[in-house]
């Protein structure tokens, strides 16, 4: 899995862009390309590289897949008891 990096722009020259990075105060040694570039951050999650570093892990991403399936089997077995008691009020009156 290939992570992307997201800099800042700081020095443009000859050789490409020289980065900075968004948590830290030196610039990156090696000048990217604008080949390398693929696009152009327009906003921010914060936190959301958490869930994606808990994702990656194969036993957590399944626990998080099975409570999914779970909720949905729950609602719609809730969805179907309703619709039942509905057609029992209905038949009772």
């Amino acid at each position: 899995m290939v992570i992307p990096l997201i800099g800042r722009i700081a020095i443009i020259n000859a050789d490409g862009y020289i980065v900075k990075g968004d948590n830290n105060y030196y610039f990156y040694k090696e000048p990217i390309s604008i080949n390398n570039i693929k696009g152009k951050m327009i906003g921010k999650l914060p936190k959301m590289g958490i869930v994606f570093h808990i994702m990656q892990s194969k036993i957590t991403t399944g626990i998080i897949i099975l409570v999914l399936i779970l909720y949905y089997v729950r609602m719609r077995n809730l969805k179907k008891k309703s619709i039942r008691r509905r057609k029992e009020k209905e038949m009772s009156l």
